[in-house]
């Protein structure tokens, strides 16, 4: 699919939730339930996959999860993640589902990124080779920058794992020290290979602005509630702990 920016003519969106505070994403949710399950414990975003993969939602499906949360006192932001969509398509998606983020996996370039930010809230997920030194991963992210306007909001970044022809959802664990010395210089979402058992220690060694989990909260491919709900519970006090 292309990743040709598109000319969109409604106006930009102003989002409440472009400031807020995140913490935690359970990403892949493919069933109301587990949304709910999800924000009542705590999670502050939910991400929904509209890209091909074994996790992809369809809108009827995500339009449910919507509904679901809807209700709540607490509701988590919905991110949209897509991988190599045309823009039309990402924000006709948004708009039908109610989407409060966007999340581009793929190989998007800065100029789509920029004609997406002047919409919605955008997660740009990067994934850097092993070994990669700082300077070079910063100056990957710099370009990135014209598409941030000031008057929006900020770009915040998601470090995953590098895996060649891979979009994400590996279970593979990113470079934790290379998004640690990135962490000081972006909002920075840590993803790949985070579990229970390891997330604490993912937040004591990064600061990340935002922990991200799938595979790990996962049995046999499918969402856990019980493991959802450990990962929530271990990665809540580790962020409290953090700020301290």
């Amino acid at each position: 699919m292309s990743t040709k920016t598109a000319t969109i003519t409604s106006p930009p969106r102003v989002r409440e939730a472009e400031g807020r505070q995140a913490t935690v994403k359970i990403c892949g949710i493919s069933q109301p339930e587990h949304a709910l399950l999800a924000a009542r414990h705590g999670a502050d975003m939910v991400g929904l996959v509209f890209a091909p993969s074994r996790r992809q939602v369809s809108v009827e499906t995500a339009q449910q999860i919507t509904q679901a949360v809807a209700a709540l006192d607490r509701k988590p932001l919905l991110v949209g993640v897509f991988v190599n969509e045309t823009l039309a398509r990402v924000l006709a998606i948004a708009r039908q589902v109610g989407l409060d983020t966007i999340q581009l996996s793929g190989d998007e370039s800065p100029e789509y990124v920029a004609e997406c930010r002047r919409h919605y809230p955008v997660i740009r997920a990067v994934r850097f080779p092993s070994g990669t030194e700082l300077q070079d991963a910063l100056r990957l992210l710099e370009t990135y920058e014209p598409a941030i306007p000031r008057a929006t909001g900020r770009l915040r970044f998601l470090v995953d794992a590098h895996q060649p022809g891979e979009y994400g959802g590996t279970g593979r664990v990113a470079d934790w020290p290379l998004a640690a010395e990135l962490s000081s210089h972006y909002d920075i979402v840590l993803a790949g290979g985070l579990d229970p058992s390891n997330v604490a220690n993912a937040v004591a060694q990064v600061s990340p602005w935002c922990v991200d989990v799938s595979s790990g909260v996962e049995s046999g491919g499918v969402k856990d509630p019980l493991l959802i709900k450990k990962f929530l519970l271990a990665a809540k006090p580790a962020f409290r702990e953090d700020l301290q």
